[in-house]
């Protein structure tokens, strides 16, 4: 079901004034506009708003004249040439469309399924803006109220106030426009009537054009690109733990025990780095693939329970880009389908492509020190099937020596990790 609704918008301040005053004020031309007053601190420039006399008028320039101690400001607009004596102003930052006034027409005998066609609204390829739209609407006791009776010879708009609905509506005259469909919110823009008859039983019939800009997902997202997204609280460290982490739960092969999957993000609120558990879909993971990372000992290349660290890169979900891109419009989005489908779905990653997993700085490095022991319980791995490591040797960090070429090994004697299975 479609709705149409027309609107009286006027410009108005959405938040409290930057500075007002009680003083004298001097208009001379219409446009130049002298406040009194010794206060010299305040900061007036172009591009704020100026109330006076219950209008609003953009400010074009400012200069405060110390000597004579008064703001002369240029505004966007006239104002009667006159000496105000102690006469209220007030300065505001920015205005805001504001809906004053409006009213719904009456289109449920009208199929205006065949004027927005689906192609218009649905075929997200074939959207055109803006789009300029014909329609016939009944001459109905709402319409009429709305349009100010245009059939009556005796009637009279003054166009010259702000009111443009009902007994001020003017033939020709657009007025702000909202077109909905189910409740969504499809085009916006303008509406003006062409035209009306009077047939011979007095049935009246106005013919009007809509212009304006459909709107929806592909509109509200513009010529925005992927690179426009914020994933800065994806940020965390290239550590052994938030790549096994992400790779979800897993069985501890020496206790045999279920282990919750965990990995780091961060907060960009407070500028730290927390840990939050596994979700299919949701955040980074580190997937395995050959990246053609391959060891300089040959004896571990030919043991595939080796996997050489460097083929772990980070790769965000397919589900997160989408909650982020509809985030970004504005919109909510749901996949339906089987169980089966949806888990698919959720699955689905975009791999990094870059040729060669590099650092921007030293400070990211990881960094070996030869004098480093290690316990067998950070040796673990995954079976050797899926090919994944979880907690292999932990390097502490000391001095320049950077870690360029480790595997998952137990430390010391060169034994490949023993493997865990995958729950």
């Amino acid at each position: 079901m479609y709705s149409i609704y027309v609107l009286e918008t006027s410009k108005a301040p959405t938040t409290a004034p930057l500075y007002s005053g009680v003083n004298d004020v001097n208009v001379n031309p219409t446009n130049i506009v002298a406040i009194r007053t010794t206060d010299s601190s305040m900061s007036i420039s172009a591009g704020q708003y100026l109330k006076f006399q219950g209008n609003y008028y953009k400010i074009l320039s400012s200069t405060y004249f110390s000597y004579f101690h008064y703001y002369q400001l240029t505004i966007d607009g006239s104002i009667p040439v006159n000496y105000y004596d102690a006469a209220n102003w007030a300065i505001y930052s920015s205005l805001e469309d504001t809906i004053t006034n409006y009213g719904k027409l009456d289109v449920e005998d009208i199929q205006l399924s065949t004027v927005f066609a689906v192609s218009d609204i649905s075929d997200i390829s074939n959207r055109k803006n803006p789009a300029t739209k014909t329609i016939t609407l009944k001459g109905t006791q709402t319409n009429n109220q709305i349009l100010g009776h245009l059939f009556h010879n005796n009637r009279y708009a003054d166009e010259s106030i702000n009111n443009k609905l009902f007994f001020n509506y003017a033939p020709l005259r657009t007025v702000d426009c909202l077109v909905y469909e189910d409740n969504y919110l499809i085009l916006q823009g303008n509406l003006y009537v062409q035209d009306f008859t009077i047939d011979e039983k007095g049935n009246i019939t106005y013919t009007v054009s809509i212009a304006g800009k459909f709107k929806g997902f592909v509109s509200s997202l513009g010529d925005s690109l992927i690179s426009d997204l914020d994933f800065s609280d994806l940020k965390h460290h290239y550590t052994t733990d938030n790549i096994g982490g992400s790779q979800g739960d897993f069985k501890d092969w020496n206790t045999g025990t279920t282990i919750l999957g965990q990995y780091e993000r961060y907060n960009t609120t407070t500028n730290t780095f927390y840990s939050t558990y596994y979700g299919l879909g949701s955040g980074y993971v580190y997937p395995f693939i050959d990246y053609g990372e391959k060891y300089t000992n040959n004896e571990l290349n030919v043991d595939y329970s080796n996997i050489k660290l460097q083929n772990f890169r980070p790769a965000i979900w397919v589900k997160e880009y989408f909650d982020r891109i509809f985030k970004f419009a504005g919109y909510t989005y749901e996949i339906k389908g089987s169980a089966d489908f949806i888990n698919r779905f959720n699955s689905l990653l975009i791999p990094n492509s870059q040729e060669k997993l590099t650092v921007s700085t030293k400070e990211n490095r990881a960094l070996y020190n030869k004098s480093t022991s290690q316990t067998g319980s950070y040796n673990k791995g995954y079976d050797q099937n899926n090919m994944m490591i979880y907690f292999p040797v932990r390097w502490d960090t000391q001095d320049n020596t950077y870690l360029t070429d480790y595997a998952p090994v137990q430390y010391g004697d060169g034994s490949p990790c023993k493997p865990q299975q995958r729950t």
